[in-house]
């Protein structure tokens, strides 16, 4: 194989698979930072940006989708390079996760969640929620979500319940073939 095909196979399956995590792992928070994942310790829970990236020799640039200054971020620990190269090749949004209070470091880098392909939203103000379940009331009512099974990074409680007694609407995103099981958040 030529190395030029060599690379493009390889950004492909990186990209395949990286939206096979999201699909199932989920992800949350909005497009413009706001707090979105498990606090695991450190410096303050786990926030994000969604946009297009652009690699460069120290990390990447992020151009944030709802427009805004560009944000450069070094890679931290857990960030795959070779991920970051194919996101930022492809224009594909993605999703940079960073700890609240560190917010240069990136921890986490991924495709950003998007409708269709069998995932859909809903938007609403927070009932009540604990660790394994969320309930909000929208335009059709209220929803259960079952929120247990989903990656610990994609719903925070803690920032879920600031939600709730702030009245602010979030949106949920969960597959078609499976509508009680939330699998990302964002606020809307």
């Amino acid at each position: 194989m030529r190395p030029v095909h060599r690379s493009l196979v390889s950004t492909i399956a990186v990209l395949a698979m990286s939206l096979v995590l999201v699909a199932g792992c989920g992800g949350g928070g909005d497009d413009d930072g706001s707090s979105s994942g498990a606090d695991t310790g450190g410096a303050g829970s786990l926030v994000h940006v969604d946009g297009t990236i652009k690699a460069n020799d120290d990390g990447f640039v992020i151009t944030p989708k709802g427009g805004g200054e560009p944000r450069t971020f070094t890679e931290g620990p857990a960030v795959k390079r070779a991920e970051v190269m194919a996101l930022s090749a492809s224009g594909e949004p993605a999703r940079v996760t960073y700890r609240d209070g560190e917010q240069d470091v990136a921890a986490a880098v991924g495709p950003a969640p998007k409708l269709g392909e069998g995932v859909e939203a809903v938007d609403g103000l927070i009932v009540s929620v604990d660790d394994s379940t969320l309930v909000i009331k929208g335009d059709d009512g209220e929803r259960t979500f079952d929120i247990s099974g989903a990656d610990p990074a994609a719903f925070d409680v803690e920032h879920l319940q600031d939600h709730a007694s702030e009245a602010t609407p979030i949106r949920v995103y969960f597959r078609a073939d499976a509508p009680e099981a939330g699998i990302a958040y964002e606020d809307a």
